[in-house]
């Protein structure tokens, strides 16, 4: 595993390395939720790979958190998919997560960071992000 960037009392390490990704835990991790329980492994290995900058929560070795984040690092970002292991919800590590994106060297200069949810947007506000309504536009692809 890399250096960490950044680590909590909780002694949790934040890995921006992308071979850190352990692809096994992130599935299981995935499959704890609504919005990604139905995602294919070969889909989320392409994913990350194609993801600008990965961020990977760590308490050993076993995998606690990731956030994916996409970005042309100068005018947007945009958080993807973060996710906390249901037995470390309310610790800190999702914030640490949302924290560890938006500071991120590599993401420095980005002016707007976005996300999208739609049902964790009390954890979001408390972070101090703010509603964007009336501006953004969706299209998606039927599911095949």
């Amino acid at each position: 595993m890399a250096t960490p960037i950044c680590a909590t009392k909780l002694s949790v390490e934040v890995s921006d390395d992308p071979r850190a990704v352990d692809f096994p835990q992130l599935r299981a991790l995935q499959q704890e939720t609504a919005w990604a329980r139905d995602r294919a492994l070969f889909d989320l290995q392409r994913a990350i790979a194609a993801s600008d900058l990965v961020l990977t929560a760590w308490i050993g070795s076993t995998l606690v958190g990731c956030v994916r984040v996409l970005s042309d690092f100068v005018y947007r970002a945009i958080l993807c998919d973060v996710i906390v292991h249901p037995a470390y919800r309310r610790q800190g590590i999702g914030s640490l997560l949302v924290e560890s994106a938006t500071t991120h060297p590599r993401l420095a200069r980005v002016q707007k960071f976005t996300l999208l949810t739609a049902t964790a947007g009390s954890f979001y506000r408390r972070l101090g992000w703010q509603e964007y309504p009336g501006v953004g536009m969706v299209w998606e692809r039927d599911a095949e």
